[in-house]
């Protein structure tokens, strides 16, 4: 029989659950703490109500509309590669390495394209801190690759002159690439941004 999809995907609702409720407590504190600084002036002095509602209005867009739709999309990735992961571990006697990606176009931020290609194994301590996503509005996905098709990928990228990273190469490409609150597996950590 297969997997017990819905006791894990239940499990994470759960966990994403309780970090949403951090999550929001957390960024109504500072939307707060930026609407109280801006009660006064650079030299102390009390804002007129018009300058206040002012600032007050572009607070609120920046938290509740620009934040919004990269809060959504954080969930959304981050609840699909949470998920996936289920899939890795439940494969990796067959498909025992991953294989970094990228969304290979030209808004892939420099630091996500430095991983793109790394191949370890599923079981590599690399996969806890640098599994995808690895940042806001971060596309990045792995694919699961057999033992054949992984040693294809190391020649194939060879014969292009490109030598793919070991294992402690890679993580310092991965902390190059990953702000430290993004450094965690969605699929295996009580953390989730």
């Amino acid at each position: 029989f297969g997997p017990d999809w819905t006791a894990h995907d239940n499990a994470l609702l759960t966990r994403v659950q309780a970090n949403l409720f951090a999550f929001s407590g957390a960024k109504t504190y500072a939307e707060m703490k930026d609407l109280r600084d801006s009660v006064y002036d650079a030299k102390g002095n009390l804002l007129p109500w018009a300058d206040f509602k002012a600032k007050a209005q572009g607070i609120n867009a920046r938290y509740n509309l620009t934040y919004l739709e990269a809060e959504r999309q954080a969930v959304i990735t981050s609840g699909t590669m949470g998920s996936r992961w289920v899939e890795i571990e439940q494969t990796a006697s067959t498909h025992p390495y991953l294989q970094y990606v990228t969304a290979g176009d030209n808004r892939v931020r420099s630091s996500h394209a430095a991983l793109n290609g790394i191949i370890l194994p599923v079981d590599s301590a690399f996969w806890q801190q640098y599994y995808p996503p690895n940042g806001w509005r971060c596309r990045c996905y792995v694919r699961r690759l057999t033992e054949r098709e992984a040693e294809h990928r190391r020649r194939q990228a060879e014969s292009r002159g490109r030598e793919l990273p070991d294992e402690e190469t890679a993580q310092k490409i991965g902390g190059r690439a990953a702000d430290k609150q993004w450094r965690h597996n969605v699929g295996t950590s009580e953390i989730f941004e």
